[in-house]
Formats: structure tokens, sequence, C-alpha cells
């Protein structure tokens, strides 16, 4: 039995092929990218939604405790001031768990605190001497002699 040449394949054929090549590699990297880009989508979207239940159950557990430091103020011998403190977490915490659950704010509930820097030091500023430092100087000279500065 003869054995059949192999034909040469001529440069068109040869730049066809490697276009058909090329193509096909492109195709399968956008294939991937597609998959990767789906695959990171779907991982966002259950962060955000574990990340949700935990900011819903941190408001109802809030929430709960509000209303169980409402009613122990309310059967023992507290003052106004402790009601009323508890009180307004209590709707606070009522307010920002309606805001979680239907995504809007209750026109009836308390302003969000605003948070500020506990305090603030100025240091650009020379620190002035108080009359106490003042006093003490006088104390410690004796008259006539050189006070050291």
């Amino acid at each position: 039995m003869a054995r059949n040449p192999i034909p040469k394949a001529t440069d068109d054929e040869i730049a066809a092929f490697a276009t058909f090549l090329r193509k096909k590699d492109s195709q399968e990297k956008a294939d991937r990218q597609m998959r990767d880009d789906a695959s990171r989508a779907e991982r966002e979207r259950v962060a955000g939604e574990q990340a949700a239940a935990r900011t819903l159950e941190a408001a109802r557990e809030r929430k709960e405790n509000a209303v169980r430091d409402m009613k122990r103020l309310q059967a023992g011998r507290f003052t106004f001031d402790e009601r009323a403190q508890a009180e307004q977490e209590y709707r606070a915490s009522l307010a920002n768990l309606i805001a979680i659950e239907s995504g809007k704010r209750p026109e009836w509930a308390p302003p969000e605190p605003v948070e500020t820097p506990d305090k603030v030091v100025d240091t650009t500023t020379e620190p002035c001497e108080t009359p106490e430092a003042e006093s003490e100087a006088e104390v410690d000279s004796t008259p006539g002699q050189p006070t050291a500065e």
C-alpha cells in the first residue's frame, strides 16, 4: 500500500489557520473573562446581602436592648433624665430599624447624631503660664537674689 504524500500548505492557508487560532484564543479569553466577571459579581452580591443581614440583625438587637432598658427603667425608681435617655435611644433604634427595612427614614425619627472629635488640642499656640506658676516663682525667690529663669 502506497503512502499518500502530505500536501504542502500554501501561505494563504497558513495565514487563514493562524487567523482562526487567534480568533478562537480571543473568544476563549472573552468567555473566561465573562465567567470571572459573573463569579466576582455573584461574590459581591452575596457579600452585600450578608452585610445587609448583619446590619439588620444589629439594628434589631439594638432596638430590643432599648426596649429592655425602657421596661427596666419604668419598673424601678430612676430619674426622669435616665428614662428620657432610654426613650430617645429606643426611638433612634426603632427609626434606624425602619430605615434599614424600608429604605426610608420615618418623619418622626430623631436627627441622626453627628460625630465630633472628643477633644481638639491646638498645638500651634504657646502654653500660657497660670497664676499658680507665677505665685510659685515668687515664693521660691528670695529678696535681692536673682531668679533662675
